[in-house]
């Protein structure tokens, strides 16, 4: 009986390893070709909201009176 308890448990723990091993790996884990997509597709963003700035900011009444 002391025998069955003991592999029940090593049995247990092993699952628990696993499990917790695909949190660890789920939550650390990073999809690189997402992640590079998504910083290029905010640098564009940013790029031409800086762009737009700097053409609108030159924009004035004065400069048509």
């Amino acid at each position: 009986a002391r025998l069955n308890e003991l592999t029940s448990l090593d049995t247990e723990g092993q699952n628990l390893n696993l499990q917790y091993s695909t949190s660890i790996q789920n939550l650390t884990g990073l999809d690189y070709a997402k992640a590079l997509s998504d910083y290029a597709q905010q640098q564009t963003t940013l790029t031409a909201a800086q762009q737009s700035f700097v053409k609108i900011s030159n924009l004035s009444l004065f400069n048509y009176l």
